[in-house]
């Protein structure tokens, strides 16, 4: 109990303290700290200073965090500064009717012939991630859509559209030729052809048909349950990329 007492009037004589210091700030009285506080009683002010001043802070505080104006949190306690950061940097920035659409939205309208004059990296990163996809029709839905931006692609943006081409090519072979029966047709072969053959130059400089015939065994492999048309035209694409890789090592 005692040092409960203690502690109740040290605080106490904190308030008076911090009162006294209040009045002899506002007072027209020089007196000396020590005499205005032995002078009367200030814990009353310094308990109403110390109040003001708390509700000052959660004023301020309140004020700081309003979502939607200063702070960067909106009102959920998302980070709308971070929010917006990626948004530029994701793939979700098509528009159709004014209204932003997803990575497979945006494949639909270019599949449909919709192919937007400008395309940033970060929104063709998203159809490229969708060859990917542990779904099958979104890995196909994108690889329709690749296959129109190739023409169109250049720099970083057919680096990593090639490289995602090669994966998915790898990886679905069966999907991939199955691709040409009805949703691509025979030109586009030559599209992936070129996709393929650039990206192996890029990742075997040395011996980037060396490479490719290293890959053959398991395209074919990868095909052993498609029909007699589809195993064509695997040949087909394998003698494709095969050439496009000789011609553009020459010219290199």
């Amino acid at each position: 109990m005692d040092q409960i007492g203690d502690a109740i009037q040290g605080l106490i004589n904190l308030l008076d303290m911090l009162g006294a210091l209040v009045r002899k700030a506002w007072s027209r009285k020089r007196l000396p700290l020590n005499k205005e506080i032995r002078s009367r009683d200030n814990t009353w002010l310094g308990a109403a200073t110390l109040l003001i001043l708390g509700l000052l802070v959660i004023f301020l505080f309140g004020c700081g965090q309003e979502p939607g104006r200063n702070s960067p949190y909106n009102a959920s306690g998302f980070d709308t500064g971070k929010d917006e950061a990626a948004a530029g940097d994701t793939v979700q920035h098509a528009q159709a009717g004014g209204v932003p659409v997803t990575a497979n939205d945006l494949a639909k309208l270019i599949v449909d012939g919709t192919v937007p004059e400008h395309l940033d990296e970060a929104s063709v990163q998203g159809m490229v991630d969708g060859l990917s996809d542990m779904d099958p029709a979104t890995r196909r839905l994108q690889a329709r859509a690749v296959t129109k931006l190739w023409p169109k692609a250049d720099g970083a943006i057919a680096e990593s559209m090639g490289l995602a081409a090669l994966e998915y090519v790898s990886a679905h072979p069966a999907e991939f030729i199955a691709l040409f029966d009805q949703d691509l047709g025979e030109k586009d072969l030559q599209v992936w052809a070129d996709m393929l053959a650039q990206e192996i130059l890029i990742d075997s400089e040395e011996g980037p048909l060396e490479a490719w015939a290293e890959r053959i065994p398991d395209l074919e492999r990868g095909c052993s349950t498609c029909t007699q048309a589809q195993r064509e035209r695997t040949g087909i694409f394998v003698k494709l990329v095969s050439e496009r890789i000789h011609a553009l090592n020459t010219t290199s």
